[in-house]
Parts: C-alpha cells; sequence; structure tokens
C-alpha cells in the first residue's frame, strides 16, 4: 500500500547527487530498485509454500508483480508533477525480478541443508 501512495504523491522531490558538474548520479534509480526488490522478497518470505508450487505457478505471480511495477510507473504520466520514466519502470522489474529469484534460491537452499540439530 505505501508503494501505491509514493507512485501517486504529486511533485516528489528528485534525489540526485552531483559527482562533478557533469556527472550526477540518481538515487532514485536505486530507491526503485531496492523497494521493488524488498516487495519481491516479502511476498516470497510471506507465501513460503511458493517454494514447493512448479515453474508455472512462480511465473504467473512474478508477471502479476511486474504488472504492478509497471502500472505504477505508467499511472505517473496522469499525475501532476510526475513523469514516466522508463529508466524508474526497468529497475522496478529488475527489483521484483531480483527479489523473487534471490529469496527463492535462500529458501530451496535452506530447505535442502540438514539440521545442525539432528
Amino acid at each position: 500500500m505505501t508503494v501505491i501512495i509514493l507512485s501517486l504523491i504529486p511533485s516528489t522531490p528528485k534525489s540526485t547527487i552531483s559527482i562533478s558538474e557533469q556527472i550526477e548520479f540518481r538515487i532514485d534509480y536505486s530507491e526503485h530498485f531496492v523497494t521493488y526488490f524488498l516487495l519481491g522478497m516479502l511476498f516470497i518470505k510471506g507465501k513460503q509454500t511458493i517454494i514447493h508450487k512448479n515453474n508455472l505457478t512462480k511465473g504467473i505471480y512474478m508477471i502479476l508483480w511486474i504488472t504492478f511495477a509497471i502500472l505504477t510507473e505508467m499511472v505517473q504520466k496522469f499525475i501532476t508533477g510526475r513523469t514516466y520514466n522508463p529508466v524508474d519502470m526497468y529497475n522496478n522489474i529488475v527489483g521484483i525480478i531480483s527479489g523473487f529469484l534471490i529469496t527463492i534460491l535462500y529458501f530451496k537452499r535452506k530447505i535442502n541443508i540438514p539440521s545442525k540439530n539432528n
């Protein structure tokens, strides 16, 4: 819900760091990646049963989250003071995919490692 609210707020400040007069680093690209990475991780963590599902089911969930990532960026075309930025959308998508895959791999590995208590 927080991501939706932040995506709909008109006119947010630009987050940039000036490295030199000609080079500027946009922090918001990292913010997009990290936010969607965490969304992907939290979704898989909350639905750990998905780890045991087939790849089609995992793919459907990922496509739904990628659609969400795209829509939250595209809706900004219609909000005063906001703009659509394909780089933001790219970071949203890469964040979701990375969060999903890393968390799935982590839990699969954790499940396959025998407990030290046995």
